[in-house]
């Protein structure tokens, strides 16, 4: 079940503090590209930084922080599989993300969980020619679960939290392996 947007006029108690986590993360030195956008799979001439990439939404009964975004890595189909690209895409983008959510909007009692999103992309030859597809991994959080997680050092101590919330590649649920080349 993906977010749904709140009315305009619940989000506009949060602009100031949304327009600064959107600063923070336009900010932050990640690997490759990333680019807040509501658009996944967006061309890398997409414009980054989309107002709504960035907001509250209802996921269920909850009220959760929602980002969106596209990373601009693309990742050997042959020489990267399925697990291991959602675990680079985690923990070069949606770990350091959730990072900065949590410790800006930790003491708001009225955020239950971040839904995150980030397409990345993958290359593969077909018949001799080169194809290029994205790839959406999507993690889902309640709060306290996101809080363990940011705050655990230990990649399977963050692997064991990670548990207890959800993770989705291309809308398929993912046990997410956390040690490298670990296969769920």
């Amino acid at each position: 079940m993906l977010p749904s947007l709140v009315p305009e006029s619940d989000e506009e108690k949060y602009r100031q503090k949304l327009e600064a986590l959107s600063a923070q993360l336009n900010s932050h030195p990640f690997r490759y590209r990333f680019c807040l956008t509501t658009e996944l799979a967006a061309p890398a001439e997409a414009p980054c930084a989309s107002q709504h990439s960035v907001g509250i939404a209802h996921l269920g009964t909850n009220t959760v922080l929602a980002i969106t975004g596209n990373y601009y890595a693309a990742y050997s189909h042959v020489r990267v599989n399925k697990p291991e690209r959602a675990r680079l895409t985690f923990e070069e983008v949606i770990l350091p993300v959730l990072k900065i959510a949590v410790a800006q909007f930790k003491n708001d009692p009225q955020i239950q969980g971040y839904a995150i999103e980030v397409s990345h992309y993958v290359l593969a030859r077909v018949l001799g020619v080169r194809w290029e597809v994205p790839e959406n991994l999507a993690v889902v959080l309640p709060r306290n679960v996101a809080e363990k997680l940011v705050a655990a050092d230990d990649p399977l101590e963050r692997e064991a939290v990670l548990r207890q919330g959800q993770v989705f590649l291309n809308s398929e649920p993912l046990t997410l392996g956390l040690k490298q080349n670990s296969l769920p």
